[in-house]
């Protein structure tokens, strides 16, 4: 896909320039594009820096009709943002029904997201290396005679490499439904040669519900691996099969699962899985909570000053139930946190059976390339510290064997140590610096709000364009005692000392917008529940509509949500309406009045 000539803005909406709502019909899109027109068209300014204020309006006007007015375009924005806009797509396109033209835009997004990460580096390897380190621990190790330091050295001597997996993986996508894969493995064991092993893979995506996997090992026993997967918005079903050549040793394995979408509202789900193989058959039964990601607020995430601490904004997900390996029971349970200005996972998972209990503690870390996470796994024969590390698309994987029996000492110590450090580097590291980026964040917003900034004489030329429509609505509504603006300021929502004095005087362009006694300011956010369970598309599902990028204001405070405080007289009476960003304004209400005007 080729990218056309739009301009992508980063601030604010082709609804919000036309202050239209997101259904707002083709009638009303071409009104408001004919009255706004006519407002800021460059011929009837006279002075020249007006004229230059004016043509810049009138083209973000332009180019936001160019988009609502075209059925397939407005398609394109209200699936994808802005960015669909940026592609050039096949006009053939145009033609399909409309549930087909949103898979194929979601689709395409999503691949040219993964070409972008591909580009970078094609090759996906992994090695990991599990080490033994029980001597470091181990009472057996050394006499009590021997020196700290001849201890320490024997105890040292004693860690050793257990097997070293090395894995390289390319992958080739054939067409737009078949791709290939290749890797190559290699086990190392002590002095012994390496074990390699090479493996091919083929998938393909029958229909945008139904997509099977094939895996087939080239070497003895030629083990090989089917798996046909089928997804809708409310059920998942996943048949896997696996065969090696010497079945009759060997006999075949066969695993499904199903899981479904337990209440319409709300993302729950219900999980069986059984499988069935060489040994006894296992059965397990599972309610799954995805992260609780509450869209709205991701939005005033985005839109607010980063906390210090970084915890201010979090999902939760758990997941509890029971497994049977035979006739043997086994209860599981896990809760997990994330919190997502940190961009690190915390889960904890226990497992009870008769065996006795095992639990893990896990912490993840991920940035734009680089991710870091570390577990702990507690049981009755072992402990377990798993370190891994990513760059792209390398990984590397250290699992470390600390005991191989239960010891309360080791237990604690790889819990405890790990989260210490944590703490002390978010405390003198992650804090200082996340205090540093709010400062400079609330700096920057009181330098663009000082009078003699470029943004805030654009605001000021553009509401001089729109003192004469202003005035003569005023004149009118005053006339048969209609909705007259008396003043109407936008600043932040919540008193913060950030926000202090931040604050835009917007009575001129709100009573510009007043129509035959009525004012409507759409708002909100509105999110798209398709394709949820792709979180890289979250950011092009949210359209918020920004009260900022109407003509004649301006944002006052980027850092933190806002609202339109409006003090406004209607049938001679004074009203009062203070009204948040994400809520659609609408003037008058009954509830707005204070009292009678004498």
């Amino acid at each position: 896909m080729a990218e056309n000539g739009f301009t992508i803005e980063r601030n604010g909406t082709f609804y919000s320039i036309l202050n239209v709502h997101k259904d707002a019909s083709q009638a009303e899109i071409n009104e408001r594009h004919r009255a706004l027109s006519l407002i800021f068209h460059p011929d009837r300014q006279q002075d020249e820096a007006a004229k230059e204020t004016a043509t810049r309006e009138f083209l973000k006007i332009q180019k936001a009709y160019q988009v609502l007015s075209d059925p397939f375009l407005r398609l394109v924005y209200d699936t994808l943002g802005e960015r669909g806009l940026a592609i050039s797509w096949p006009e053939e396109l145009q033609t399909k029904p409309t549930e087909e033209i949103r898979h194929t835009l979601t689709s395409t997004i999503l691949e040219l997201d993964r070409k972008q990460k591909r580009d970078l580096i094609l090759p996906r390897g992994k090695v990991a290396c599990s080490i033994l380190a029980g001597s470091l621990f181990s009472a057996d190790v050394g006499s009590a005679s021997d020196k700290w330091t001849t201890s320490l050295s024997k105890r040292i001597r004693g860690v050793h490499f257990v097997p070293i997996s090395v894995s390289h993986n390319v992958q080739k996508k054939i067409n737009e439904k078949t791709s290939v894969g290749f890797e190559a493995r290699a086990t190392f064991t002590g002095n012994k040669a390496a074990s390699p092993d090479y493996l091919g893979t083929v998938r393909h995506q029958w229909s945008p519900r139904i997509e099977s996997v094939a895996n087939l090992s080239f070497l003895y026993p030629h083990v090989t691996k089917v798996e046909t997967t089928y997804r809708d918005e409310d059920n998942t079903l996943k048949v896997k099969g696996v065969v090696a050549s010497n079945y009759h040793l060997v006999p075949p394995a066969l695993t499904v699962s199903f899981s479904r979408k337990l209440f319409r509202s709300g993302p729950e789900r219900g999980k069986i899985t059984l499988h069935l193989g060489r040994k006894f058959p296992s059965l397990a039964l599972m309610y799954l909570s995805p992260p609780s990601i509450n869209l709205s607020t991701l939005v005033r995430q985005k839109q607010s000053l980063p906390s210090i601490s970084g915890f201010q904004y979090r999902a939760i997900e758990k997941a509890f139930g029971i497994s049977f390996m035979g006739i043997l029971p086994k209860l599981s349970a896990s809760a997990a946190v994330t919190f997502t200005e940190l961009s690190t996972r915390i889960r904890v998972a226990l497992e009870y059976g008769l065996e006795g209990l095992s639990w893990s503690f896990s912490a993840q870390w991920s940035g734009d390339a680089v991710g870091v996470s570390a577990s702990t796994v507690i049981q009755a024969t072992a402990i377990l510290l798993q370190l891994d590390f990513s760059y792209l698309e390398q990984q590397l994987s250290l699992p470390i064997i600390l005991s191989t029996e239960f010891n309360a000492f080791i237990a604690w110590g790889t819990i405890i140590l790990p989260t210490a450090c944590a703490l002390l580097g978010h405390h003198f590291l992650i804090i200082p610096g996340r205090r540093l980026r709010r400062l400079a964040k609330i700096q920057a917003a009181h330098k663009i709000f000082e009078e003699d900034s470029d943004s805030r004489k654009e605001r000021n030329a553009v509401e001089n364009l729109l003192k004469d429509s202003a005035g003569r609505s005023a004149r009118v509504e005053r006339g048969k005692e209609g909705l007259v603006i008396e003043e109407a300021m936008y600043g932040a929502a919540e008193a913060d000392e950030a926000a202090r004095n931040l604050s835009l005087n917007v009575t001129t362009p709100v009573q510009a917008l007043v129509r035959k006694s009525q004012l409507y300011i759409p708002g909100g956010t509105k999110v798209s529940d398709r394709n949820f369970d792709h979180p890289i598309l979250i950011p092009f599902l949210i359209h918020t509509f920004c009260q900022s990028v109407l003509q004649g204001f301006s944002d006052p405070a980027p850092f933190t949500s806002k609202s339109l405080r409006v003090r406004y007289l209607f049938r001679g009476r004074i009203h009062y309406a203070d009204i948040p960003d994400n809520v659609p304004v609408v003037l008058p209400l009954a509830e707005h009045e204070l009292e009678k005007c004498t």
